[in-house]
């Protein structure tokens, strides 16, 4: 099985996805899950070889619309840690 993270597109992709998870939350652990995601999902649903090339189009089609959809969310209200 190749490394999806060898191609330039699926690096840049996956880069553009966590920084908008992470502009999103302000804290690096939605960065974290995204990424994370990313290679459980690609682990456990391996592609054969002939197929890679059409993995790495869709691959990057779906990092760049879930970036798109986190930062269309905007960045959410915080509410105080504690309140009293």
């Amino acid at each position: 099985m190749p490394s999806t993270l060898r191609s330039p597109a699926a690096r840049r992709d996956l880069g553009f996805a966590c920084a908008a998870a992470r502009a999103r939350s302000g804290s690096v652990w939605m960065a974290v899950g995204v990424h994370t995601g990313f290679h459980l999902g690609y682990r456990l649903l391996p592609t054969q070889d002939v197929t890679f090339g059409v993995q790495l189009v869709l691959m990057a089609c779906a990092l760049t619309l879930t970036g798109l959809v986190i930062l269309r969310a905007g960045p959410r209200d915080r509410a105080p840690a504690e309140t009293r």
